[in-house]
């Protein structure tokens, strides 16, 4: 067979174990990687990935255990190299396995991780294994297994290896394990004993590197020698895996299950194999071509929710294979900022500032070198450092060439088993100078340490050249014919047209085909009407559209004359235009159009873009959105603004994205978007543009030129568990506290509080809230600090709840732990009981005190008080003495005012049918009534005089003797007359002029022909109500009293009428209307007096009287008699 023959023979057995796995990740793309460099993990080995009960991630490292929260590291130390960790999911306890220690790991009620022992001064061996078999723990070596029970420590047994013989594997079957050695092959492990078990799957020549449960029936168990094989518990059959030449060339390292379908594996010079159980094919190869900062990967963990943890040598990756995400930029070629990007059957294109370029296939064979293993029988042991020379110059010999750092710790790793222990002190030495993979190679010496000797083997390496397709089948392709940006990648039917600094061009074949290369393109919108197209240059807005084949002008649109951003067809005859600070409305009818200016603001350079759903047309600006109503622009509010510069993206579809703050939101029809897909985009930094490709999934180009794409169709299933926890509480002092119940002193109430989520999906974006109950109102704003610093807490019983949110906007379960902060002594309740019994004692000690002065001051003042009483019983005497007297007076003159008031004999002749209603406010009255017969003549009055009491009383009897004097000295008058004489006799008798006292009263007087029925009526202030069939007649009197009136008295009017039978007369004082009362407090004025008179003159006179009485009496209640009241009543 000639040269090429044997070439084209390695390309083709290597094309097999390449190619299937880079056509799914031309079409899949690559899962979502996130990469974790910190000086904590730098030139530090890790050997084995867990997560405990809390979600947060645990490497086993040399210098102990690393703790990762998502947020936050911590280094716990351990007392020796840590190899092996293993969570007991029943207990959620941590198992660690050392060099030669093995014990827990706990997190202490306060919050802190620490390491307990359990092997205590037992020789364990170097721990690389942990398992659990119903009640008991197997920590595993290669020359001791230690098993003991989960509840108890003391009960432990041991397995060791016989001479000569060392263990090189251990695996579990449902409840049964097994274990590998180099003499005797496979053992199953009894509850004392090592029965052996039949090997017809050579593992006497292998070394067991990890298993896990394959499905209900199969463990699948691999070996150093890359092998997968299946285990049913009686037999053994090779796993049938797709890429097996690839795992031979990159050796096997470890492995973890995913889940009923997937499985991964980790290698030494090729990455990580994401595996389908079922077919064999690699779904995925995660390696340093698509974003894993290494290839050589040194141990391999899963977390809860299937992200795979790799360590490497630049720190630690996880890649999140449930997100429905994948990556693109495992592809090279791509050269400039990404600007645009389009996907049209099957090809990916993408848009710079250097061009256009499409994802195509590329099959190149390249020479390639790797590293083969070749073990062989030694005569007898040689030192370390003289087997590494051996080997070195073996493949020296070989290549002819120096191996690698990589193979150099590759190949001293596999020298693990042959090396010798070594004193502690050149071991640390060596540490310090070695790699990080070296130190899994090395151990302390113990004095419990069995020595025996090791087999009289060694593996060497050689490196081989072969020629092989290139990891990478598919590569970016500049489109040639452009060298300028490319901002606009449009797709219109099954074409892609390029909107670009020099031109528009259409993509046809992967080649460029100009259509108009003299335009500089500044936006491309489709019409929502037809399949036009309108294009903005920087001179003008241009509707381009097919015909016949070929791309013609069907307008351009000259009518605007400034700059355009965005161009938005609400109907056929209504196209937008958005440019600075105002918006364009077009209307065309045929040949005619109208252009309407709608203006935003004329102060800033503010750009707006136009998008519109359904009916509604929104306008996009720096400032913020509006939208219209009617012909008016006003604020839209449904997405909040903040004082960032929102961001906008928009799609031809009709999608408005919007980023306020560190959120996306959307704004588009329901029916042509799934707004689940906007929290996704929290994901993404730096957000370059948006494109949906015929199958409804979202690419994304984002920060550095990534290139992403969100599927649509695996969204609604996902979902990422975690557990929000309290990781702290610490005072002022640095006093750590309990993380659920804390009961704190004053002294120390300055504290904080610290709390996480170990969310591994850009941990920088999670948020955190809180609400303490009893110390703030509500729920806090939003926060991405997860530490609340609480100065001078007051004493109490407080209980803090906290919530987080992750980058999607899930909001977690909300926690809550309870604290209590002690009062101050001064404060306590023995305290306070003891500070009122000391304060009573004062108290009763000063009362004594105050007792023995008062008995002394209380004699003196019982002296004075004796003298004081005698003079006030005196003065009291000689008061009550003249109050009698007074009162004697009074009743005195109320017996003279009796008598000189009409009898009744006298009211009966004069006026047969009556009633009087007479109630002085005080003994004596200010009113009086009066009254003669003279012939057929009645005359009758009712007066109210100046004051009340004892002076209206005076004032009455004169009024009354006045009365009297007239009718004897001037016989027959008219009722004017008779005032006008009282009115001079008042005066002369009280010498009244101007300047003085106005003292006088009010009087109604009547004159009734008892023949005739004429009556005569003058008044002084004081009318007459006359109530006939129903109706009251108000005779007014004139406005002016009986007595001095400022020098404007005249003569008084003399009223006459007929009177009939079964007419009622009323006069009467102002003491009815005027008096206070009823639920408000007010008088019963003299609108309502009336209506109850016409209500009640039909009644008798007498029952009129009680009606009266009754009603006033009712309507004063509680409030006292303002005023004498005198009412009278007279039927005709």
């Amino acid at each position: 067979m000639d040269k090429l023959s044997r070439l084209f023979l390695a390309a083709l057995v290597l094309t097999c174990g390449t190619l299937p796995w880079n056509r799914i990740v031309a079409q899949e793309g690559n899962p979502f990687i996130s990469n974790y460099v910190t000086h904590k993990l730098l030139d530090k080995q890790v050997f084995d990935i867990s997560q405990n009960g809390y979600y947060v991630m645990q490497f086993a490292t040399r210098k102990g255990i690393l703790i990762f929260d998502s947020e936050n590291w911590q280094l716990v130390n351990s007392p020796d190299i840590v190899l092996s960790l293993f969570l007991d999911t029943l207990t959620n306890i941590t198992f660690v396995g050392c060099s030669n220690d093995f014990g827990i790991l706990e997190r202490s009620m306060n919050g802190v991780y620490q390491y307990q022992s359990l092997s205590g001064m037992s020789y364990a061996g170097e721990v690389t294994e942990i398992i659990r078999n119903k009640e008991e723990i197997i920590f595993y070596s290669v020359d001791r297994i230690t098993k003991t029970h989960i509840n108890d420590n003391q009960d432990v047994f041991y397995i060791d290896t016989e001479a000569e013989e060392y263990f090189t594997g251990i695996f579990k079957y449902h409840d049964r394990i097994f274990i590998n050695s180099n003499i005797n092959g496979l053992y199953e492990m009894t509850d004392s004993a090592l029965v052996e078990f039949p090997d017809d799957a050579g593992f006497i020549d292998q070394t067991i590197l990890f298993h896990f449960p394959f499905n209900e029936d199969e463990v699948l168990i691999g070996t150093d020698n890359n092998n997968l094989i299946l285990f049913n518990g009686t037999g053994f059959r090779t796993f049938d895996l797709k890429d097996r030449e690839y795992l031979l060339e990159s050796e096997l390292t470890g492995g973890v299950n995913i889940d009923d379908q997937h499985f991964a594996i980790a290698t030494v010079l090729g990455g990580c194999l994401i595996l389908d159980k079922s077919t064999g094919e690699s779904n995925h190869i995660i390696n340093y071509q698509n974003g894993l900062p290494d290839d050589e990967i040194y141990a391999i963990g899963i977390d809860r929710n299937k992200g795979i943890w790799l360590s490497h040598e630049y720190g630690l990756s996880r890649i999140d294979l449930s997100l429905p995400i994948k990556n693109y930029n495992i592809f090279p070629g791509l050269k400039g900022n990404v600007e645009s990007v389009a996907y049209l059957n099957g090809t990916l294109y993408i848009g710079t500032n250097e061009g256009i370029f499409y994802l195509g296939e590329k099959k190149d064979y390249l020479e390639e070198e790797i590293v083969i293993k070749v073990v062989e029988e030694i005569p007898d042991e040689e030192s370390t450092s003289k087997k590494e020379e051996e080997i070195n110059e073996q493949v020296e010999e070989e290549t002819q060439e120096p191996l690698s750092k990589k193979d150099q710790r590759k190949l001293r790793r596999d020298e693990r088993k042959e090396s010798k222990l070594q004193d502690t002190d050149e071991q640390e030495k060596e540490k310090e100078d070695r790699p990080i993979l070296q130190a899994l190679s090395e151990t302390l010496e113990n004095p419990f340490r069995k020595k025996r000797d090791m087999p009289s083997t060694k593996t060497t390496y050689k490196k081989k050249k072969i020629y092989s397709l290139q990891s990478i089948t598919h590569e970016f392709i500049k489109i040639p014919g452009l060298e300028k940006k490319c901002n606009e990648l449009v797709i219109t039917g099954n074409r892609i047209l390029a909107g670009t600094h020099a031109g528009l061009h259409e993509i046809e074949n992967n080649k460029l085909r100009a259509i108009f290369p003299d335009w500089y393109i500044i936006f491309i919108q489709p019409s929502l009407f037809g399949n036009d197209l309108f294009v903005g240059t920087n001179e003008r807005v241009y509707l381009i559209g097919l015909q016949n084949n070929v791309w013609t002008i069907k307008r351009q649109y000259d009518e605007i004359m400034e700059e355009v951003f965005s161009v938005y067809q609400a109907s056929e005859n209504e196209i937008w235009f958005g440019c600075d600070n105002v918006a364009y409305r077009m209307k065309t009818d045929q040949d005619t159009f109208s252009l309407t200016p709608f203006v935003f603001s004329d102060q800033t350079y503010d750009p707006v873009f136009i998008n519109g759903i359904g009916d509604e047309l929104y306008f996009h600006q720096s400032s913020g959105i509006s939208t219209l109503r009617g012909d008016s622009i006003i604020p839209y509010t449904e997405i909040p603004m903040t004082s960032v510069i929102p961001v906008y993206f928009f799609s031809p579809d009709g999608i408005t994205w919007v980023k306020s703050g560190e959120n996306w939101f959307s704004l588009q029809d329901e029916e042509v978007y799934d707004r689940s897909i906007t929290p996704f985009l929290n994901i993404f930094n730096d957000i370059k543009n948006f494109h949906f490709d015929n199958d409804g999934n979202l690419w994304v180009l984002h920060e550095n030129g990534f290139i992403s794409k969100v599927l649509t169709t695996e969204i609604s299933g996902f979902s990422q568990s975690s557990y929000l926890h309290m990781t702290y509480i610490i005072d002022q002092e640095g006093q750590l506290y309990n993380v659920s119940n804390s009961v704190i002193d004053y002294a120390n109430r300055s504290l904080e509080f610290d709390y996480t989520i170990p969310c591994y999906l850009k941990s920088s974006s999670t948020k955190y809230q809180y609400y303490i109950e009893g110390l703030t109102e509500g729920w806090s704003e939003w926060s991405h600090r997860s530490t609340l610093a609480l100065p001078h807490i007051p004493p109490g019983k407080y209980i803090i709840r906290f919530r987080a949110q992750n980058v999607l906007g899930t909001i977690s379960d909300e926690q809550a732990v309870q604290f209590h902060i002690k009062p101050p002594f001064w404060l306590t309740i023995w305290f306070l009981i003891l500070s009122f019994l000391v304060l009573v004692m004062i108290v009763l000690g000063i009362i004594r005190l105050r007792t023995r002065k008062l008995q002394r001051d209380k004699h003196i003042l019982e002296e004075k008080v004796k003298q004081r009483t005698a003079e006030i019983e005196r003065q009291k005497n000689e008061i009550v003495a003249q109050k009698q007297e007074i009162m004697d007076s009074i009743h005195y003159a109320q017996r003279i005012q009796s008598a000189i008031l009409p009898s009744e004999n006298v009211v009966k002749k004069v006026l047969p049918e009556n009633f009087i209603m007479f109630l002085p406010r005080d003994i004596v009255s200010g009113d009086f009534y009066w009254m003669t017969q003279r012939d057929e003549l009645s005359i009758f009055a009712a007066a109210d005089c100046t004051g009340h009491g004892v002076p209206g009383a005076f004032m009455s009897m004169l009024g009354v003797s006045f009365l009297n004097e007239i009718i004897s000295k001037h016989g027959r008058l008219e009722a004017s007359e008779m005032l006008n004489h009282l009115r001079e006799l008042i005066m002369m008798t009280l010498s009244q002029k101007e300047s003085e006292s106005k003292d006088g009263m009010d009087i109604a007087l009547c004159i009734l022909n008892n023949k005739t029925k004429e009556l005569q009526f003058a008044g002084a202030f004081n009318p007459l109500f006359l109530i006939r069939n129903g109706e009251l007649i108000e005779i007014k009197g004139d406005r002016m009293p009986i007595g001095i009136y400022g020098g404007m008295e005249k003569d008084f009017t003399n009223h006459k009428m007929q009177v009939r039978k079964g007419d009622c007369l009323y006069i009467f004082s102002d003491g009815f209307p005027d008096q206070i009362g009823g639920e408000k407090g007010k008088k019963y004025l003299s609108k309502k007096f009336k209506q109850f008179l016409v209500e009640n003159h039909a009644l008798p006179m007498k029952e009129q009287h009680k009606v009266l009485h009754d009603r006033i009496t009712e309507w004063m209640g509680n409030y006292q008699q303002v005023d004498d009241i005198l009412l009278i009543g007279i039927r005709i």
